[in-house]
């Protein structure tokens, strides 16, 4: 059983900001491919059988960046068997592996 708690707390930051805001909750990544690479990830949580809890693929861009490499807050509930989990736990998504 997952506790729910998170999803609401996370759905309140889904409006991203720029690092020049006054106030940012979350900045975009780096660049289009480590946007593609997270969201590739999200992708592959679905198709292991992860359930989706709160999707950040296809959040709303601020108008001043609406090619900003944002991603909203994403929680996923599944098995350590899925792709996007051992990517993480073996840190080679942070490296381009």
């Amino acid at each position: 059983m997952v506790d729910s708690k998170p999803v609401p707390t996370c759905e309140s930051i889904r409006q991203p900001c720029s690092a020049s805001s006054l106030n940012p909750s979350s900045g975009p990544l780096i660049s289009p491919f480590a946007k593609d690479r997270v969201t590739s990830l999200i992708a592959s949580a679905e198709q292991d059988g992860g359930k989706i809890l709160l999707d950040g693929r296809n959040i709303k861009t601020p108008e001043k960046y609406p090619y900003g490499n944002f991603v909203g807050p994403t929680i996923i509930q599944g098995g350590t068997s899925m792709k996007c989990y051992e990517c993480v736990h073996s840190r080679s998504c942070f490296n381009g592996s």
